[in-house]
């Protein structure tokens, strides 16, 4: 049987990431012949950029004083699975770029995560070049029940989303947050997604589901499936005998 670990997802990318997090903010020095010149990602995101199963697109803005040139390093995943745009810019003698930087990649149907690091060059000596960790989970982005991971390493980990419900019957509950339109379905007739609930919009949701007395004299488990931009996960709710 597999150890399940209790782990935040920042905190499981940071692994693999390490002590890259500490450098990746840090280019400007503070002697003055170097005062001037400065290059940085706003906003500020300490466990770089982290995106789920079920997005494909997002943007940061490169911030420089100097012209750069930016590639991707894959670190987890199959090569090439991020593109960035723009690669490059130029900025004016004496001036500040504020470029926005867009991230594209499909939907992550592989069940593992997958991580690559944008490094920018900045075309100068006086400052040392910028890079940002950029992880996409192979799941969908549930917080209730508590994801639970089988390891914690970031290449393997597979996520488990499992509840207990009483006996006596009552409510199931999910949270989560979609980005595209998603899909819910229950293998079990005894814990029943209303009808409103079937189909989502993209954004969050808070739901419950209504679940019957287990008369059975044994324990049983449903299954909920979400399902969003092609990526599935499967919420298992377990439920003891009255």
């Amino acid at each position: 049987m597999k150890k399940i670990h209790h782990l935040s997802l920042g905190l499981l990318a940071a692994m693999t990431v390490g002590s890259t997090l500490t450098s990746t903010f840090t280019s400007c020095v503070s002697d003055d012949e170097v005062g001037q010149h400065t290059a940085y990602f706003y906003p500020v995101r300490p466990n770089g950029m982290e995106f789920y199963a079920d997005q494909v697109s997002d943007t940061t803005v490169v911030v420089s004083t100097d012209d750069w040139t930016a590639a991707v390093r894959n670190l987890i995943g199959d090569e090439g699975w991020l593109k960035i745009t723009p690669e490059k810019a130029s900025v004016a003698a004496g001036g500040m770029l504020y470029q926005t930087m867009k991230f594209q990649f499909s939907a992550n149907k592989t069940g593992k995560a997958r991580q690559a690091q944008v490094e920018v060059d900045v075309k100068t000596d006086k400052i040392d070049g910028i890079s940002l960790p950029v992880t996409q989970y192979g799941w969908l982005n549930i917080t209730v029940p508590e994801p639970r991971f089988t390891t914690q390493e970031l290449a393997t980990a597979e996520v488990v989303f499992k509840a207990s419900v009483k006996a006596e019957g009552g409510k199931a509950y999910l949270s989560c947050r979609v980005y595209a339109d998603a899909t819910l379905q229950s293998d079990a007739e005894w814990l029943t997604i209303p009808d409103d609930a079937k189909t989502l919009k993209e954004g969050a949701h808070g739901l419950q589901f209504d679940v019957a007395a287990n008369n059975s004299g044994a324990e049983r488990t449903a299954n909920v499936t979400l399902t969003s931009n092609g990526c599935s996960n499967t919420i298992t709710y377990i439920q003891a005998a009255q």
